[in-house]
């Protein structure tokens, strides 16, 4: 039964009949059915013309069938006699290494679509996710020199960006790299390094060229580490400066560090945290009200 089921979902409904779904393919739909009956009044609210539900229901179906998915999260040790829902139940309950399982991802992401994106991005998010291509892909080095809407489709799993790729697939990219959905990884030059957001599904960042100026890793970081980033609440941003020992990038990660603690230090990072404890904070007393009003401005305009 469990390889039954699996096979079902990596099938999908391709030679089986619409009335007539296998017990994997039902037990996920009902699942999924279950995930947007939590969700129906936010989504009703939305869904102006009815499309919002069917494609939030074929998006996260096709992204759960897709091998990685099942490899990673799929409960292959348990009884060859498992019943198909018991799978389902666990398959979407399986966490990942920052605690979050796929229900959870589901939930975040429709609740963020529902309300917190207006009408026009919505319909961009979902659209180009349905577009998405989510067979066995890895990023084509030539992707940036073409526009992929003659084919419909986009390539999944890895993305690549620099200065060369057309903003109007750069902008499609970031949109579905805040999903939970693909491309799993983004790989980009200094073009992506600061005034994007891809930190709602991301806590990860690798920095394999080194800055001298420690506030560009800084600001490349900035990218996942912000208000609503996955991390929040939940575990750290993780970032990793990988260099060679003995070559030139030690050097310059080694002077990039030396550079960040000297800011931390000039700008008072850790020593005014060092400063700051317990019996500081019960033992301060607030600024004297004639030295605050001193030192405040009114910008209120007058009335008319």
């Amino acid at each position: 039964m469990v390889f039954s089921c699996l096979v079902s979902l990596a099938t999908g409904r391709r030679g089986c009949r619409e009335e007539d779904p296998r017990p994997g393919q039902r037990a996920l739909d009902e699942a999924l059915e279950g995930i947007l009956d939590e969700h129906a009044a936010a989504i009703a609210r939305v869904d102006r013309d009815g499309r919002v539900r069917p494609l939030l229901l074929r998006v996260m179906r096709r992204f759960l069938r897709v091998r990685s998915s099942l490899v990673r999260c799929f409960p292959l040790g348990r009884e060859a006699d498992t019943d198909p829902h018991d799978l389902v139940r666990d398959f979407l309950g399986h966490e990942d290494a920052s605690g979050m399982s796929w229900r959870d991802k589901f939930h975040s992401f429709i609740a963020f679509l529902c309300t917190r994106c207006g009408d026009e991005e919505r319909r961009l998010m979902l659209e180009e996710l349905v577009r998405i291509d989510t067979g066995d892909h890895s990023a084509a080095e030539d992707e940036h020199d073409r526009d992929d809407d003659a084919e419909g489709r986009s390539l999944a799993n890895v993305a690549v960006y620099s200065g060369g790729t057309k903003m109007e697939v750069r902008v499609r990219r970031m949109r579905t790299f805040n999903t939970p959905f693909f491309p799993d990884v983004l790989v980009c030059s200094e073009v992506m390094g600061e005034g994007v957001d891809l930190h709602r599904f991301c806590r990860h960042v690798i920095h394999h060229d080194l800055a001298w100026n420690p506030s560009d890793i800084e600001q490349r970081t900035g990218r996942i580490d912000r208000l609503g980033c996955k991390a929040e609440g939940r575990h750290a941003i993780v970032s990793y400066l990988p260099y060679l020992g003995g070559a030139a990038d030690e050097r310059q990660f080694r002077v990039m560090r030396d550079r960040e603690q000297w800011f931390q230090v000039v700008m008072g990072q850790q020593a005014v945290a060092d400063l700051i404890t317990a019996e500081t904070v019960e033992a301060s007393s607030p600024l004297p009200q004639t030295l605050v009003m001193s030192l405040t401005f009114d910008l209120s305009s007058e009335a008319q």
